[in-house]
């Protein structure tokens, strides 16, 4: 049931950064604007693809690629979906990494609850946790 879940909630998340557009509301509007990068973006586009064939090493290295270009759009996203392919490749600690870079940088991005969710999860699983 777990898997469903996550493969549902991926879904989801990938369709929502494509839907997704600045200045919908009233604090986006007042807000500066996130610029695009179209390098990000493209990088974003072939994480995806790896990650829909399960090819979770590509995946993870086409997102750090996203998250390390000058904050954009699609940062939080590439950081979020980096841990997650790292997660699911067993790179716990890399994983934790991507998903503290996300929390501590970018407090107010809407994957931060996803990222403590996850990194919680993990902690859970861990040798030796308790």
């Amino acid at each position: 049931m777990r898997s469903g879940y996550r493969a549902g909630l991926l879904i989801g998340l990938m369709t929502l950064i494509g839907a997704c557009k600045p200045g919908l509301t009233t604090t986006q509007a007042q807000a500066p604007a996130v610029p695009r990068n179209e390098v990000a973006e493209r990088f974003l586009a072939q994480g995806e693809a790896a990650l829909q064939v399960r090819n979770y090493g590509d995946a993870a290295i086409a997102f750090d690629n996203a998250a390390l270009q000058p904050f954009n759009q699609v940062t939080t996203a590439a950081l979020y979906l980096s841990g997650l392919a790292y997660s699911y490749q067993a790179e716990y600690d890399r994983a934790l990494e991507k998903f503290q870079q996300l929390i501590s940088q970018y407090p107010e991005s809407r994957f931060v609850e996803e990222a403590n969710y996850e990194k919680a999860g993990i902690l859970l699983r861990r040798p030796g946790s308790e």
